[in-house]
């Protein structure tokens, strides 16, 4: 008889049987400990992955919300803006030129005005007012027929252009400067 760690062996192939056990719990063993640092490795290079995509997912879905919420609007450029007048007294000036913009392009629509970028005393440009419409059709319409300013003197220095978010505007600068070749 042969003891081996607790165990009693009566025959010899039995003691073989159990060497082989013991070899295959160390391999065993090696095998989990490998697993375990495999795991904790690829845990490590996923997660890099995962923020980017969870991060890229995320801008997308702010930009087309930013998208959303500016297709009702359109930025009126070359508005004069009188100085030193008071807040509510500009409101509805600007609201009067945008009236007669509409009026001139026959446009009929309820609107709201505001002012963009703060007010700078030094700066001698306008500036631009963003409207806002009741839908995306109508800004559409505005948009694509506001070269009939051209033929109003007092609106002939009026720009339109839609309201973009800054990732629209740099594609389009990119789109120009990539027309314009090298």
């Amino acid at each position: 008889m042969k003891t081996k760690r607790g165990f009693t062996w009566t025959c010899d192939g039995c003691a073989v049987i159990g060497n082989d056990i013991s070899e295959l719990k160390a391999v065993i063993l090696q095998l989990k400990s490998e697993v375990a640092d495999l795991k904790a490795r690829s845990d490590k290079t996923k997660t890099p992955i995962v923020d980017e995509m969870l991060h890229r997912d995320e801008t997308i879905i702010e930009e087309f919300q930013k998208r959303q919420n500016r297709q009702t609007n359109f930025i009126l450029y070359g508005v004069k803006e009188e100085r030193g007048i008071a807040i509510n007294d500009r409101k509805r000036e600007d609201s009067n030129i945008v009236t007669s913009v509409l009026s001139h392009l026959s446009i009929k629509s309820n609107f709201s005005v505001s002012r963009l970028e703060k007010l700078n005393a030094e700066s001698l440009r306008p500036r631009p007012v963003r409207v806002s419409l009741e839908n995306q059709q109508l800004v559409r319409n505005v948009v694509f027929s506001s070269k009939k300013l051209l033929s109003n003197p007092s609106l002939k220095d009026c720009k339109i252009s839609f309201d973009r978010t800054p990732r629209q505007q740099q594609y389009f600068n990119n789109l120009k400067v990539f027309k314009r070749g090298p």
